[in-house]
C-alpha cells in the first residue's frame, strides 16, 4: 500500500507533506513520548504543548476539524457537506458508489462486533446488483481481514484496518489534476495517518506495549 502521495499538479499542493512517513513511525516505536513529539512536531497543521493525555487528545482532535476545513475549502461549495459528515456522501450523485462503498463496509464491521461481544450476528446481504460492482472483491477482502482480526482477538485493528480500506477506495479513483478526488484522497491518507500518530503518542505516553504499535503500522502500510 502507498504511503507517499503526489499531489504537486492539483489542488492539494504542497500538503501530502504533512502525512508522516512509514520509516519515521517505525523509527519511534521504541521511543519515548517527548522525543516522538520533538520528530512529528512539524508534520502537524497546528501544534501546541501537550500536558496531560486529555489536552493531548484535544488538541488531536482540532487537527483533525483543521484537516476537514482545509480540505473543504479546496473543493465546490456543493462538495463541503462531505467533509462534515462522510456519510453524507449519498446525498452526492457522483459519490453514490462511496456511500454504497461504506454502508457496506461498517455493516460487515458492525456484525463481526456484535459477534464478537455475543450478540446476535447481523448477516450483511449483497443483492446480485452489488455483487457486479468494482470494489465487491474488495468488501469481500475486508470481511476476510476483518474476520482474522476477531479471530486473533486484536479488535484494536479493526479501526485502522476500516479507515485502509477506505483509503484504497480513492486510491484506485482515477486522480485528475485540479480533481476533487485528489483532495479526498489526501483527507483519507492524512486522517488514518493521524490515527496511528494518535495511537502510537497515546501508547508512549503510557508507556504500553510498543509491539501493538509496530502490528498497526504493518496493518496500515505493510
Amino acid at each position: 500500500m502507498r504511503w507517499e502521495y503526489s499531489f504537486s499538479l492539483g489542488r492539494v499542493g504542497g500538503l501530502e507533506r504533512k502525512i508522516v512517513p512509514k520509516p519515521l513511525l517505525e523509527g519511534l516505536v521504541f521511543s519515548d513520548f517527548k522525543k516522538a513529539l520533538g520528530e512529528l512536531k512539524d508534520y502537524f497543521f497546528i501544534y501546541q504543548e501537550p500536558g496531560d493525555f486529555d489536552s493531548i487528545s484535544i488538541w488531536l482532535d482540532k487537527e483533525e476539524v483543521f484537516l476537514k476545513n482545509i480540505c473543504s475549502s479546496l473543493v465546490e461549495e456543493d462538495l463541503k457537506i462531505f467533509f462534515e459528515d462522510i456519510f453524507e456522501s449519498r446525498k452526492i450523485d457522483c459519490l453514490k458508489d462511496f456511500s454504497l462503498y461504506l454502508e457496506l463496509l461498517f455493516g460487515i464491521e458492525n456484525s463481526l462486533r456484535a459477534s464478537f461481544f455475543g450478540m446476535k450476528k447481523k448477516e450483511v446481504f449483497l443483492r446480485e446488483k452489488e455483487k457486479m460492482l468494482p470494489f465487491y472483491k474488495d468488501i469481500e477482502s475486508f470481511y476476510s481481514e476483518a474476520e482474522q482480526i476477531f479471530k486473533e482477538g486484536k479488535v484494536f485493528l479493526l479501526d485502522f484496518l476500516t479507515e485502509k480500506y477506505i483509503l484504497k477506495f480513492w486510491e484506485k479513483r482515477k486522480i485528475l489534476p485540479l480533481s476533487f478526488n485528489s483532495v479526498i484522497l489526501f483527507f483519507f491518507a492524512k486522517r488514518l495517518n493521524l490515527k496511528v500518530v494518535k495511537f502510537l503518542l497515546f501508547y508512549l505516553f503510557f508507556k504500553l506495549n510498543p509491539e501493538k504499535i509496530k502490528e498497526v503500522i504493518k496493518l496500515v502500510y505493510g
